[in-house]
């Protein structure tokens, strides 16, 4: 649920993964795709390299379009693998 938490959280939840995910582990998230660059809903594959770059020790390792599918509809979304170092 990466995609709906705000700016600050993103970046504790990125720093508290590294104690999580072994070397060489794999981070999948799906979440919908960002519409609004004004808020902080959704997610980019750009944001994902740079929040995690900074962070160090990880790269994005594959990314994909794809959609969230839900019970009333479908919102366009990303797939992505952020890889562990």
């Amino acid at each position: 649920m990466f995609h709906v938490l705000g700016d600050g959280e993103r970046d504790r939840f990125v720093a508290g993964l590294g104690s999580i995910v072994p070397s060489g582990g794999l981070y999948c998230v799906l979440g919908d795709a960002r519409r609004d660059p004004r808020t902080a809903y959704g997610i980019t594959p750009g944001e994902l390299r740079r929040r995690f770059g900074e962070a160090g020790g990880w790269e994005v390792a594959f990314g994909y379009e794809t959609v969230f599918e839900r019970r009333y509809g479908t919102n366009p979304a990303y797939f992505l693998g952020v890889r562990r170092r």
